[in-house]
């Protein structure tokens, strides 16, 4: 009876591959030529009573790719994607629209799925090995990740928060300012983790950056901002001409800022560069998501500084090359490698793991908009 089945999965298989359709067809070209990472991928083949649609064995990785059927057949394909998942395979969905309009985009994830989940027998990332260039500048390649989960999450079991719940806000103690650059444009300050940069809905968060700065600073502005959760610089302008000014250079992509977060998990490749559209997450304001058909491109530079294998930990430096809400927090989540301590985006337990969200602004550089010269500043990590 085995041999019998096994036979008739064989025919039915080899049929598959004889009427592939378009968007399969497509995919299984480029999968052939490329051989990602020098892995070998199958198509149409048997696994157990299952036929996939595309396999890489020694990878335990399936790729499925779905039409309007599968809204027809969801309990059939969720039946055997776990049953795939309990075979140790990692399974991969995608639209057929997908595949024939975001095409780059379904490989990168593809990718991204043999570094995350099979980095021990990867050969070393060619980033691996490069450094932090001449004037602070990331040695980047051209390598980049992309997710294509239009939900803006790879994994969905890692976004465990309601919007409908409240996070408290516990403003930290006004010990004083700490004050990193000052003169008659622009004041440059150590904004403490916990505190907002501009007042809050509710008369319970009027207490945040700008205050505090206006108390001693009358004609303080804020220029751009941080997270409440992110420590570090924070520019102000003094007055509205110096405003206008700040606010040209930041738009212009003339401010080159520098983070560091540690995050979950160990990030490979060593450095690279993560290209994900985002856009608000209307129903769960103030998340955020990545979009490929209606986000802004956006796009962070990261450079692994070390890793921590007891806490199972990763210190990277982030370059943000654009400037949307909470691009960096969504993009390393993104990446499987959520912040640690982050309330919005990080499971539970990556979550606990820190006291509070280990992102830190620890470096600014731009032309000052008075004089020309270029003013760098950098403020040291908490954590």
């Amino acid at each position: 009876m085995d041999k019998q089945h096994n036979k008739i999965h064989r025919d039915l298989a080899r049929n598959l591959r004889k009427n592939m359709t378009t968007p399969e067809q497509r995919l299984w070209e480029v999968l052939r030529k490329r051989r990602l990472d020098g892995y070998r991928f199958r198509r149409q083949t048997p696994l157990g009573r299952y036929i996939t649609d595309f396999v890489c064995l020694e990878a335990r990785l399936v790729i499925e790719l779905d039409g309007n059927h599968h809204l027809e057949q969801q309990d059939y394909d969720s039946e055997r994607d776990n049953w795939m998942r309990q075979q140790q395979f990692r399974v991969l969905r995608f639209w057929n629209d997908e595949i024939l309009n975001y095409q780059e985009a379904v490989l990168q994830q593809i990718r991204h799925a043999l570094h995350s989940q099979f980095r021990h027998v990867l050969a070393p990332s060619p980033l691996a090995g490069e450094g932090v260039g001449d004037g602070g500048e990331f040695g980047v390649g051209t390598e980049s990740f992309q997710v294509t989960s239009l939900e803006g999450c790879s994994n969905p079991a890692t976004c465990p928060v309601t919007m409908g719940a409240m996070i408290t806000y516990t403003p930290p103690p006004n010990t004083g300012l700490q004050i990193l650059h000052l003169d008659d444009s622009l004041i440059i300050v150590d904004k403490p983790a916990g505190l907002l940069s501009v007042p809050g809905r509710g008369a319970d968060k009027q207490d945040c950056m700008i205050s505090r700065v206006q108390a001693e600073f009358p004609d303080a502005l804020i220029v751009h901002r941080l997270d409440m959760g992110t420590s570090g610089i924070l520019v102000l302008a003094r007055g509205k001409e110096m405003e206008r000014a700040l606010s040209i250079l930041f738009q212009s992509r003339q401010v080159h800022k520098r983070y560091v977060a540690v995050v979950a998990g160990r990030v490979e490749p060593a450095c690279a560069e993560i290209n994900l559209p985002l856009i608000t997450d209307w129903p769960n304001r103030p998340k955020q998501k990545v979009d490929f058909e209606l986000g802004k491109p956006s796009c962070t530079r990261y450079q692994v500084l070390a890793y921590d294998a007891a806490s199972d930990a990763t210190r990277v430096e982030l370059e943000p090359v654009t400037g949307r809400s909470h691009q960096l927090r969504v993009h390393l989540q993104a990446l499987d490698h959520p912040i640690l301590g982050d309330e919005l985006y990080a499971s539970e337990a990556v979550c606990a793991k820190a006291g509070r969200l280990l992102l830190h602004a620890t470096a600014i550089r731009f032309p000052h908009p008075l004089t020309g010269e270029v003013l760098s500043v950098n403020s040291a990590v908490p954590f």
